[in-house]
């Protein structure tokens, strides 16, 4: 009966103590989705690694990296050197186009885009026009836009149509295999842009981007296209 009750005791307070240390433990930080945006791909993923956080994905066009994030470790990243931009977004994890793209701005690109974006209900315009003498054709494109502006739906150059689909989230990169024109509007199929989308000189190209919701303003959004020769064209202008 006394070994017994010794042995009961010894086990009420080895639970009292385990109870005590689990009300002591801090509870695990919730984690969110961010895009970290820095001068550079390393300096991002260093930013998001120095401060225990996880990458991933990679979006070097932008020069950014997907991250989930505790608060503390996002108070880190904003704060650790040659950070640009972060954005908050719990679904862009899943959601962000990422093919692989790669391009070197020549010493003197002959595209230049407009230093204002347009915008009309749900749709934002940038004008780009090609100033040299001999046609470009677009290799890729990456665009960044506000949160509130919902889901990015739609893609056109000069009214014509490229992509048109469904990314949530606060970011897409595509590749010039990716645009598709609709043959018909009664007809799903679709197929490559014959020739691909092409920037004749001296015509200017309205890229539009269509949204779920409707835009405010022309602030909050990055767009950057890529060339077949190498070239790169940036909104807003890269300093």
């Amino acid at each position: 009966m006394r070994r017994w009750l010794i042995a009961l005791l010894v086990l009420i307070s080895a639970s009292t103590i385990l109870f005590a240390n689990s009300l002591s433990s801090p509870a695990p930080q919730e984690t969110r989705s961010y895009i970290v945006q820095a001068d550079d791909l390393e300096t991002a993923r260093s930013a998001v690694a120095d401060a225990g956080g996880t990458v991933t994905h990679e979006l070097g066009i932008i020069r950014a990296v997907g991250a989930t994030l505790t608060s503390d470790q996002l108070e880190a990243v904003r704060s650790a050197d040659g950070i640009n931009r972060v954005y908050e977004d719990r679904e862009v994890a899943t959601s962000v186009v990422q093919p692989t793209l790669s391009a070197i701005a020549p010493a003197s690109c002959p595209i230049s885009g407009n230093e204002q974006l347009s915008y009309d209900s749900d749709d934002v315009y940038w004008t780009v026009t090609n100033s040299g003498s001999s046609t470009l054709y677009l290799a890729g494109m990456s665009i960044i836009w506000p949160k509130r502006n919902g889901a990015l739906e739609e893609i056109e150059f000069n009214n014509d149509n490229a992509w048109f689909g469904r990314v949530r989230g606060v970011s897409a990169t595509f590749t010039a295999a990716q645009f598709r024109a609709e043959l018909d509007d009664e007809d799903e199929d679709e197929e490559e842009l014959p020739g691909g989308v092409a920037f004749a000189p001296g015509n200017p190209v309205v890229v539009e981007a269509e949204f779920s919701r409707a835009t405010q303003d022309d602030t909050g959004y990055e767009i950057r296209l890529f060339f077949d020769n190498g070239c790169s064209v940036d909104f807003p202008a890269a300093p």
